[in-house]
């Protein structure tokens, strides 16, 4: 079946005794996946990891755009009290996903990122986390 989710199949035969093959946690889907700054393929846990940890944030979403040919995210925090101490906590946290600290500091492909604080999601069918708005064929 090609239902667009990433993930391995498990050597190890399955506790139960079935013969089936097992697979391990869903990584993503192939459709959520965003390449950033130096090719870098990034799915929404990369940054579930490092936010949902944060009491403040209710939720977030991610859009990608480009400036003077460097990579931006633009990162929405749903939250009650966005301040300058929850933004600096947040930019921390995604420094902590080691590639993208790389392109940030070292390769310079990707701006620090902007944090925007709302008091409410956009309404949506299925709101992606990861939005891409850099223009195509690029």
């Amino acid at each position: 079946y090609r239902t667009g989710d990433i993930t391995r199949v498990l050597p190890e035969p399955c506790a139960c005794g079935l013969p089936l093959p097992r697979i391990d946690y869903l990584k993503g889907r192939v459709d959520d996946r965003i390449v950033i700054g130096s090719a870098e393929k990034y799915y929404p846990s990369h940054f579930d990891e490092v936010l949902d940890p944060l009491e403040e944030v209710k939720d977030y979403w991610i859009e990608v755009t480009e400036e003077d040919g460097r990579d931006t995210l633009n990162v929405y925090i749903l939250t009650n009290n966005g301040s300058g101490e929850l933004e600096e906590k947040v930019i921390q946290k995604l420094l902590t996903i080691k590639s993208l600290k790389i392109d940030i500091e070292q390769t310079k492909t990707v701006n620090t990122p902007n944090i925007v604080f709302v008091s409410k999601a956009p309404p949506s069918a299925k709101r992606r986390r990861l939005v891409d708005k850099r223009k195509k064929g690029r």
